[in-house]
């Protein structure tokens, strides 16, 4: 590989350059934020190629393009936008031009070029570190992408970044001919601040906060409207925290506050953030998550924008990097705020780095060595699919990965052109989760990855002993009260959505599964369906966000879940999260269902009624004997892996030819599965589980009927408001009933 540096002057952009893309060749271009990348591929490139093909990572930056370059007049007609729910068509054979589309769109986009055209297109992928990065949510889009970057599909490639981890990159396999490396001949010098609150806690950002807002109200006492004078930027990865404090800063100091996130992108406020790539006039605050890494520039100068806060450890170095790179011609105090803390070391960086490489090289060895060993033989693996005789290779690649998931925290495999292959984007985001955890093992680490990226920032550290106020505590768990209580004023509702929806004198469904099916249907067509049934009820629902977030989450229970009582029961329990966990077990992991199927063959009372104990050498060997059983029967070669130490907490007795998994470990697995009181968990010695049932809840899991059958009681129907609804196919009365009324068909 060929690599070259190129240096900026002042008011020097990457067009100034005349960089030449070399055909049928693959180049990666790293250059900094504000270097004009956006300028150079939109409308440099298009000089070099006859089709310019753009994948982004975000919907917004689709957005902002298009606002951007589809009001150029006669330039219209030489560009293409496609997200959402905008798709190519076989029109795009004849298209010369610029191609703009999410990542999601790549594989439609593909299919339907012509070869001639493939070979004369040049494919940019834009924020190419989302594709080492983003794999643990959006795996389905970014391993077809992959692939054709390693196979070459499209000969001419350009991947372009303002961070890239050697580290991460090099696992894609993918081949780069020429690397070039644009950096300002003076880079602007961020200044950033690392703070450790010691005595903190999860709102303690928010008093550090409080006090530049003090400050700025101070500064700006003069003013008639008493405003703070700059706008802070705020980024907290959480929507709800984002909500959350956004009502405390308008309700504690009548400020005015935007909310940026996947659920406000169609908001006026945001809209316009994106569109005129500025934040407006007059807000005070913009309470933002990752979404604004990449999606948005901001060109307020900086007498508008005061300071950026980063709160917690979850941002990679690269994210922070993005982060800060958002602001274009603002270079203000940058502020990251660690309540759990960070400690400080004499370690010299570069020598904790080479041993985190160390432990990130052991990781995906290990993994890729059982991904490729597993998905080469997929076809030959033997489930017993209880639903499915005739299982294709979707079904099991599903359940293999199902099946490792816990033991690898990602999925191995993924099945792309009708075959089982690694599935790399997955494995690779797993590296690049536990890259972020190293990120922050110290601060002298930390500054020195930073400044891999910003070579001219000055970076400090101070221990702040602020403890969160009692106000802002009580502000906080009075906001959680009222978040639990119109949480459950919610369920009813989003249950009448999803029971009555499809329901009419023509259709008469046959199971919960059924509707929720036609709900997945509506939503692969449109990705905000479900979100807009409850968003666009008028004043019918008193909290349209609750109605839509628990509606998506009786759409996945009613796929799991049997009745109509039990998927109550569990969002009033707040349960969602614990039963899609173990549902999917249920459904797929062959560990999890072996185990499953000796509780309720073999003395079911002692699990159900005897509360049963189970000591951690118990554990370990009926984790042991369920192992044996699954390779016997579905020919996966475990044996072989386990010799390999390919999973931690797990080995072979060559002595006794036997397995051995760790008491811990074995527990933790069954814990996690399984109705049980977890006894004496920090005492390792004295811990037992002790049974007070076999299924988590004793809900009734449509993927245990045929062992769990016989332990469940028949439900009556349910009634919501009046009306009474089947509790097995969700069929409503004709007329507002009592609960013993027979339903008609």
């Amino acid at each position: 590989m060929s690599k070259k540096v190129f240096k900026l002057k002042k008011d020097q952009y990457l067009s100034d350059l005349e960089m030449k893309i070399i055909q049928n060749q693959s180049t990666f271009l790293v250059a900094p934020t504000g270097a004009g990348k956006t300028t150079y591929t939109m409308e440099e490139l298009k000089a070099q190629y006859k089709l310019v093909i753009i994948l982004v990572p975000t919907q917004a930056k689709v957005m902002e393009l298009q606002n951007e370059y589809s009001v150029k007049g006669s330039l219209k007609s030489e560009y293409l936008f496609f997200c959402a729910n905008e798709n190519p068509d076989e029109n795009i054979r004849k298209f010369n031009g610029v191609i703009v589309a999410t990542y999601d769109k790549f594989e439609k986009i593909i299919n339907l070029l012509s070869e001639s055209q493939k070979k004369s297109a040049l494919l940019v992928i834009d924020e190419s570190h989302k594709i080492y990065a983003a794999g643990a949510f959006r795996d389905e889009a970014l391993n077809p992408i992959i692939w054709h970057l390693q196979k070459r599909s499209i000969p001419s490639i350009l991947l372009l970044t303002a961070t890239k981890t050697d580290a991460l990159f090099s696992q894609l396999n993918i081949g780069v001919d020429h690397e070039y490396v644009i950096s300002h001949e003076n880079p602007p010098s961020r200044h950033i601040k690392v703070t450790s609150l010691c005595n903190g806690d999860q709102y303690t950002a928010i008093a550090v906060i409080e006090k530049r807002v003090n400050q700025l109200l101070k500064a700006s006492a003069h003013l008639p409207d008493k405003k703070c004078c700059k706008t802070m930027i705020v980024r907290v990865n959480s929507r709800e925290k984002c909500e959350n404090f956004k009502r405390y800063f308008e309700q504690r100091y009548k400020l005015k506050c935007i909310v940026v996130h996947s659920k406000t992108k169609g908001n006026k406020d945001v809209q316009e953030i994106f569109e005129t790539q500025k934040i407006p006039t007059g807000v005070d605050i913009v309470f933002t998550t990752s979404i604004m890494d990449e999606a948005v520039n901001l060109n307020n100068p900086e007498i508008e924008i005061d300071s950026v806060f980063i709160l917690g450890k979850q941002a990679h170095v690269e994210e922070l990097v993005q982060f800060i790179g958002r602001l274009r011609l603002a270079n203000v105090p940058c502020h990251i705020l660690l309540h759990t803390g960070i400690p400080q070391s004499n370690v010299k960086p570069e020598q904790t780095h080479q041993k985190h490489l160390k432990k990130l090289n052991d990781f995906i060895t290990r993994v890729n060595k059982i991904a490729e060993a597993l998905a080469s033989l997929a076809a030959d693996y033997k489930f017993d699919l209880q639903d499915n005789e005739n299982a294709n290779i979707y079904d099991k690649v599903s359940r293999m990965n199902e099946s490792f998931l816990d033991w690898f925290d990602c999925k191995l495999f993924t099945v792309y052109k009708s075959k089982s292959i690694q599935n790399i984007a997955s494995l690779v985001s797993a590296l690049y989760l536990m890259d972020t955890g190293y990120f922050y093992s110290s601060f002298e680490y930390m500054a020195w990855r930073i400044k891999q990226f910003l070579p001219n920032s000055k970076i400090t550290f101070i221990e702040d002993t602020t403890a969160t106020p009692h106000y802002i505590k009580e502000f906080f768990d009075e906001q959680k009260v009222n978040a639990d209580k119109a949480y459950l004023e919610s369920i009813n509702p989003a249950l009448k959505i999803f029971l009555e929806h499809f329901q009419n004198g023509l259709y008469k469904p046959k199971s919960l599964k059924e509707i929720a099916v036609k709900f997945v249907e509506h939503k692969q067509k449109d990705e905000d369906y479900i979100d807009d049934l409850a968003l666009f009820t008028g004043g019918k629902v008193a909290y349209p966000d609750k109605v839509a977030k628990i509606l998506n989450e009786i759409v996945y229970l009613a796929q799991n879940i049997g009745n109509l009582h039990d998927i109550q029961a569990i969002l009033i329990q707040k349960k969602f999260n614990v039963v899609a966990k173990v549902a999917d077990g249920y459904a797929k992991n062959e560990f999890v269902r072996h185990l499953v199927k000796q509780f309720y063959t073999y003395s079911p009372e002692k699990y159900l009624e005897n509360r049963h104990r189970l000591n951690g050498l118990q554990a370990s060997k009926l984790l042991c004997s369920t192992i044996k059983a699954v390779q016997k029967q579905t020919q996966l070669p475990m044996k072989s892996i386990i010799q390999a130490n390919l999973i931690k907490g797990m080995r072979y007795d060559y002595e006794s030819e036997s397995y051995v998994i760790d008491n811990g470990k074995a527990l933790n697995f069954i814990a996690t599965y399984f109705e049980v009181k977890d006894r004496n968990k920090n005492k390792p010695e004295r811990r037992y589980l002790e049974f007070e049932g076999i299924a988590i809840g004793g809900f009734e899991y449509l993927h245990l009927k045929a062992w769990q059958g016989q332990y469940i009681t028949l439900k009556e129907p349910l009634m919501i408001d009046g009306r009474t609804y089947d509790a097995y196919t969700g069929k409503a009365s004709i007329r507002k009933a009592k609960l013993e009324d027979v339903f008609t068909d």
